[in-house]
């Protein structure tokens, strides 16, 4: 018997699917639920979910009245829409007699595998000096037949410049916001915690071998890649940059930006530039190799030590990761455009000015709200918390004068 087929647009909201296919048992916890609130907010009003409770869209009444369009013109024209399009989501959607009009799943985590970020940056030149030649891809089948893995990383690891120290990390290929990542330092590899990480690290696709970096930044950029005939002419667009706010782990806080008065969205770094142009090189490939919809690049600054005159200000590694899904990036400027109008009307952000912001998916630590925050800082400021004061987790959103100035209300610890 055929599924009967609604005509409102179906979302698949599976994010971590990455780390297994029981996404929908993540659905509870308050950071998911939190960020499939927000995701449902960037579709038109009538669409339905599948694979979890299908619940009244949870508008937020800070954002006023409810528009009926999608914040991107290309999420006009899908009839389903997935987090992540991998094999569990599209087969749901044909359980539900629904036409995937994306990729395959197997093109989308073909270069949703960080392995594929990690050779296209070598492919086309993305890697700054300091890491050319180090690192290097783990397959699934050479961590589980063997122990040999191991040995081939100590060699490996006497080859790394001093600056390094030694210091290295494994992370799953399939994985998102640093979870799963196993790290040590060479010359005391703990044989035991390697060996007993293969089987999982296998399991989600293999790992990469990377040395442990000292952060001064993290930031992204995100962008559409459209569907172009034939697959060798690029269809790619540049959504906007966001700096990222993190843990010393790699955890996912919130991000920062910047928003011009045409919607543009920036993320207010001096490596603006170098991350959009490394982004767009690796989303073309991308879009070379099948893979079609929303993406994200994550990239990184690093601090070398001992610093030379070329290092000293830092340096940029313009692409880290590529995810073939949406991204909490891609959310977030969708948030931020649907507000446009507000701010040019409250802040008078005008031609030639841009305001900054911050989202995170919860109140940040040491402050008791989202409106406290919001007092403290200097200047014009518009809060918005995105959900009820009585939510288990509240995110929220806050335009302020100046990046630095948000930054500086944050904490600085993990």
């Amino acid at each position: 018997m055929t599924p009967e087929v609604s005509s409102a647009l179906a979302l698949i909201p599976n994010i971590g699917a990455e780390e297994g296919a029981d996404w929908p048992a993540l659905l509870h916890k308050p950071a998911v639920a939190s960020t499939v609130a927000l995701w449902r907010n960037l579709f038109p009003s009538n669409h339905r979910l599948l694979g979890s409770e299908n619940t009244p869209e949870p508008w937020p009444e800070c954002m006023g009245a409810r528009p009926e369009e999608a914040a991107f013109a290309w999420l006009e024209d899908v009839n389903v829409a997935c987090w992540l399009a991998d094999p569990k989501a599209l087969s749901l959607a044909r359980e539900n007699g629904l036409h995937w009009q994306g990729p395959s799943a197997d093109d989308v985590l073909r270069v949703h595998d960080k392995a594929f970020a990690f050779r296209a940056s070598r492919e086309f030149g993305l890697i700054p000096p300091e890491l050319r030649g180090l690192g290097f891809v783990l397959e699934p089948q050479e961590m589980t037949s063997s122990s040999d893995w191991i040995d081939r990383l100590e060699r490996e690891f006497e080859t790394w410049p001093a600056w390094t120290q030694g210091r290295f990390c494994l992370k799953p290929r399939l994985g998102s916001s640093g979870r799963g990542r196993v790290s040590g330092r060479a010359g005391s590899l703990d044989r035991a915690t390697l060996s007993g990480a293969a089987r999982t690290l296998a399991c989600r696709g293999g790992a990469i071998v990377e040395p442990w970096l000292e952060r001064t930044v993290d930031f992204s950029v995100q962008l559409h890649i459209g569907h172009s005939e034939p697959a060798t002419t690029p269809s790619v667009t540049i959504l906007g940059g966001l700096q990222l706010w993190v843990t010393a782990t790699g955890l996912y806080r919130g991000h920062l930006g910047e928003v011009d008065s045409r919607g543009r969205i920036f993320s207010g770094g001096p490596h603006e530039e170098i991350a959009r142009e490394a982004s767009a090189t690796i989303a073309a490939e991308a879009q070379r190799r099948g893979y079609s919809g929303p993406c994200g690049v994550d990239g990184l600054g690093f601090r070398v030590v001992p610093a030379t005159a070329q290092t000293a200000p830092g340096v940029t590694r313009p692409v880290v990761e590529f995810n073939a899904r949406f991204t909490l990036g891609t959310l977030v400027i969708g948030l931020v455009r649907r507000l446009l109008g507000r701010l040019q009307s409250e802040l008078q952000l005008s031609p030639g000015q841009r305001c900054a912001f911050l989202f995170a998916l919860d109140t940040p630590p040491d402050w008791p709200s989202w409106e406290a925050l919001a007092q403290h800082l200097q200047g014009r400021t518009l809060c918005l918390p995105l959900a009820p004061a009585s939510a288990t987790a509240r995110p929220g959103l806050i335009f302020a004068d100046s990046i630095a100035g948000l930054q500086a209300a944050l904490p600085h610890t993990t």
